[in-house]
């Protein structure tokens, strides 16, 4: 086939229907298609080059299986290797329930139309808020806190569960906390509440402490003060249980579940 090969072209190369050949393509249960059907059609498509028009998919299923994050900035090396552990470990767990991730740097607020969901990954409060405004699909804010936000999701690390192991572990009050700058400031005033002492990082600048005894939030970030400190108690920013609380509330979310709790602290 020399012209553009369409979808009838499969179908009647295959001996089948059209819509035969969109229930395959769109990955649509249906047991009265054979397995032999469904090789023959894949073979077609193969052969021919035929390039699934993904837009109509969308249209067809009403999802795109696919979810958008959105990147604070942080000039520090210690946030680009978190941002690295999150993504990594957040694309294999949408990976395993079908989804995938679409990582963002880009701060233009504009409509994303070509995904079922957005993750706001500390960003800062009008970020968040504009790119609500014009976005009509599910928003979950990470590590950002929305006032009054209970029409969002917001996931963030739980600091008086970290208060209470770090006082356990050195003492109580014996202990400075080191962690990444967050863009929100009322992520940033919870910080500053909840725990003892803390030490915002921004940059590549050492991180100058009071106390021997420190407690860093995140791996990567420990990797960078277990140098210059003694005494180390790592907390998990992304930690399994985190990630699995996301993906959770990203299908709750996309599939317009109940939802009990919007502000969650793991």
């Amino acid at each position: 086939m020399s012209k553009k090969v369409t979808m009838r072209d499969i179908a009647r190369e295959a001996g089948v229907s059209v819509a035969t050949v969109s229930y395959v393509l769109n990955d649509k249960d249906d047991s009265r298609i054979s397995e032999d059907t469904k090789r023959k059609i894949w073979q077609l498509v193969n052969l021919y080059n035929y390039r699934i028009n993904f837009s109509a998919k969308c249209l067809s299923s009403g999802n795109t299986d696919v979810v958008t994050i959105y990147i604070g900035d942080n000039d520090a090396s210690a946030y680009k290797a978190e941002t690295m552990l999150l993504i990594q470990r957040l694309s294999d767990k949408l990976a395993s329930v079908g989804y995938s991730l679409q990582v963002t740097f880009d701060k233009t607020v504009k409509r994303v139309t070509n995904c079922d969901a957005i993750i706001c990954y500390n960003t800062d409060n009008s970020f968040f808020r504009a790119l609500g405004e014009v976005n009509f699909c599910p928003l979950l804010a990470l590590d950002t806190v929305i006032p009054n936000g209970d029409l969002f999701y917001q996931i963030t690390t739980d600091y008086n569960a970290v208060a209470q192991k770090a006082n356990s572990v050195f003492g109580t009050d014996n202990w400075t906390a080191v962690a990444l700058k967050p863009n929100s400031e009322e992520l940033k005033e919870r910080l500053l509440q909840q725990l003892n002492r803390v030490r915002f990082i921004e940059d590549d600048s050492p991180v100058s402490t009071e106390s021997q005894n420190i407690v860093v939030l995140g791996s990567m970030v420990s990797k960078f003060c277990q140098k210059n400190a003694p005494d180390v108690l790592t907390i998990d920013s992304h930690s399994d249980e985190k990630i699995d609380k996301i993906v959770e509330c990203l299908d709750i979310a996309i599939n317009r579940k109940e939802a009990v709790s919007s502000d969650i602290r793991i």
